[in-house]
């Protein structure tokens, strides 16, 4: 059992709202940073993960650092003081997110900062690394990723029937509290942005997050976020990091189980980024099992390059013989729910339709299903092509018998594909799969996935071109 070593001295500064000054920093194994914008309305979300983060606190050999947002404009609890804007914390065991506990409490750039901008990230990684250095780095990005978090307690209600759709587990939240629930804001959508500032109205786009961590080396980079774990954002992060965790799914308002991995890594410091990971997976498993629809997924960014590349040549290949293979194409996506749409408040009206706000399937099932399907021996040779690559991005994966089951088919990457130009078009965020925009330099923040990749180039003409899928296929 590893000896700790109590930092006396600079857990009273920072109890005492003192800024963080050391000569020689002492070097931990790990430094686990922590994004956490509860400037929204995962307000009481935010202050109970963090009270679970400082059930285990700061050792000698694992920093843990929070950048804790809370609302200004509008508050949804009242609990730890009832403060606003932006405190950072060195986590040690028993605090409480209070202004008293924080590092420099009065810093302005740090308590005004705006928690859906790059440079506020950029600083924050930066400020940490300098102060806390160590062998190993991870960041979490925690807040709203293209979706709410949903909350457990769910009622199974009649919006299957409302909506004309044939999924009669569609749950909403009528008999769950509102102060602490998802709000009426616009989200984005599709594969493009996380931690929406509420004050602000920004959001951190994930081309923002790449550019201002682009210097910067994490051996890990979590999101505790709805709906991350796409082949465009493991793209976007490929040189970031080494590692990406995150959910194909829409994530519970209880979010990860700090406690467990945390408590796991201090027992075991000397691991890496990969062991880590599959330690958040394993967690991820252990507290929600199969209740209600979760998944968790650990990404191995290095080997993404070259799937990608597999995968845009199968997309220009398909592409080049759509007149053929489009309703094979179209049988093929049908036979998959986009992740999130069981969950009432991910659908939206939309030019007399109730349509998804969110358009991800499973990448690696869907290529498996087409492959089955297609009898042209080109495709079949590229998809296997993929599939190879894919396999080795996959480190560990979780989900929950219904994202694992019969229609959702989580295997741990997802993909944007709308099922038809409907949903594209009353997708808000579209523009960033607006591929003659997005090359063209009119897109801020473009997904680098659809300026490099010939997925895009596939999906446009496929909902261009839009026939309306056979019921059954031989």
């Amino acid at each position: 059992m590893h000896r700790l070593i109590l930092l006396v001295g600079l857990f009273s500064l920072a109890t005492h709202g003192a800024e963080v000054s050391r000569a020689t920093p002492q070097t931990s194994d790990w430094t686990i940073m922590l994004f956490m914008n509860a400037k929204n309305d995962l307000e009481c979300a935010g202050i109970a993960n963090f009270l679970e983060i400082a059930n285990v606190g700061s050792t000698a050999k694992v920093n843990i650092i929070v950048e804790l947002g809370r609302p200004i404009k509008h508050h949804y609890t009242s609990d730890e003081g009832g403060w606003s804007g932006v405190l950072r914390f060195h986590v040690s065991k028993g605090m409480h997110p209070v202004v008293s506990s924080a590092i420099n409490p009065s810093r302005p750039e740090v308590r005004n900062a705006d928690m859906g901008s790059g440079e506020t990230l950029s600083d924050f990684v930066r400020w940490s690394e300098e102060n806390y250095p160590a062998k190993k780095f991870m960041l979490v990005i925690w807040n709203h990723g293209q979706g709410w978090r949903f909350y457990q307690q769910l009622a199974v209600s009649d919006s299957a029937k409302l909506l004309g759709v044939a999924y009669p587990e569609i749950r909403n939240l009528d008999d769950e509290p509102q102060h602490c629930g998802p709000s009426a804001q616009t989200l984005t959508g599709g594969v493009r942005s996380v931690s929406f500032d509420e004050d602000t109205g920004n959001y951190l786009y994930n081309r923002d997050v790449a550019n201002s961590l682009r210097n910067l080396h994490l051996d890990v980079l979590g999101f505790d976020a709805c709906l991350m774990a796409t082949i465009e954002g493991a793209y976007a992060f490929r040189h970031v990091a080494d590692v990406m965790v995150a959910s194909e799914e829409l994530v519970p308002g209880d979010g990860w189980n700090y406690d467990i991995w945390l408590r796991a890594l201090e027992d075991h410091p000397e691991i890496d980024g990969s062991m880590l990971a599959r330690g958040i997976v394993s967690s991820y498993q252990t507290t929600y099992g199969d209740s209600g629809d979760t998944t968790l997924s650990a990404i191995h960014l290095a080997t993404v390059e070259e799937a990608t590349q597999a995968l845009s040549n199968f997309s220009l290949l398909v592409k080049s013989k759509l007149s053929t293979e489009g309703p094979l194409l179209a049988f093929t996506r049908l036979s998959f729910r986009t992740f999130g749409d069981w969950y009432q408040d991910s659908w939206q009206d939309c030019q007399g339709s109730k349509v998804m706000r969110f358009q991800t399937i499973d990448l690696i099932q869907f290529l498996d299903l087409y492959g089955r399907k297609t009898k042209d021996a080109q495709i079949k040779a590229a998809i296997k092509r993929v599939e190879r690559q894919l396999q080795g991005v996959i480190i560990a994966r979780y989900a929950s018998s219904l994202s694992a089951g019969a229609d959702h088919w989580a295997s741990g990457l997802a993909v944007y594909f709308p099922s038809s130009e409907l949903d594209y078009q009353c997708d808000t965020d579209r523009d960033g799969y607006d591929i003659e925009a997005v090359r063209a330099g009119l897109i801020p923040f473009p997904p680098e996935f659809v300026e490099r990749r010939g997925w895009a180039d596939l999906l446009r003409e496929y909902l261009r071109s839009r026939i309306s899928p056979i019921s059954s296929l031989e």
